[in-house]
């Protein structure tokens, strides 16, 4: 499968391109360490569990076949009965070791976020881009997310004029 995902891209062109940014992901270390030699590519490893913090071993056993990481959203924010419970340190502990972090997914339906976000999208991508500082977010609405930057983008500017 990995031999034909590599061809795809090559007759697609994408293993010249400069201007676009091609990230491979998967739940498998073995896939993405096919993909260690192609440093064209983002090796992009998605946890499919909650984890709320990540040991040194683990993390540096990560960074020999990704490139980044994606989590789930309960692994940076937990839950329960629907409300915000607390934070984990498992951003910050990924990124200290420079591993960029993303977080999935985001949905527009009320019924996926917590009562905290006030059936607000944007106030849930907010919760997660300034207050947990992800690098950025895997959405199945990107016109949501692009809602957001456009309407955040002027509040950071009025911010920093006041």
């Amino acid at each position: 499968m990995t031999k034909a995902v590599l061809n795809a891209l090559q007759k697609a062109g994408y293993d010249k391109q400069k201007s676009c940014k091609v990230m491979i992901q998967s739940t498998h270390s073995s896939v993405l360490k096919i993909f260690k030699d192609k440093s064209k590519y983002e090796r992009v490893y998605k946890v499919d569990e909650n984890i709320h913090d990540a040991d040194d071993k683990a993390i540096d056993d990560i960074k020999t076949f990704a490139d980044s990481i994606v989590l789930q959203k309960a692994s940076v924010f937990t839950q329960n009965l629907a409300f915000l419970v607390n934070s984990t340190n498992t951003v910050a502990r990924l990124q200290s070791f420079k591993l960029p972090v993303y977080v999935e997914t985001f949905s527009n339906e009320f019924v996926s976020q917590a009562w905290d976000y006030y059936s607000d999208p944007s106030v849930e991508i907010n919760s997660f881009v300034l207050g947990a500082k992800v690098n950025g977010i895997i959405t199945d609405f990107p016109k949501t997310a692009v809602r957001y930057t456009s309407k955040y983008k002027i509040l950071y500017k009025t911010l920093l004029l006041e």
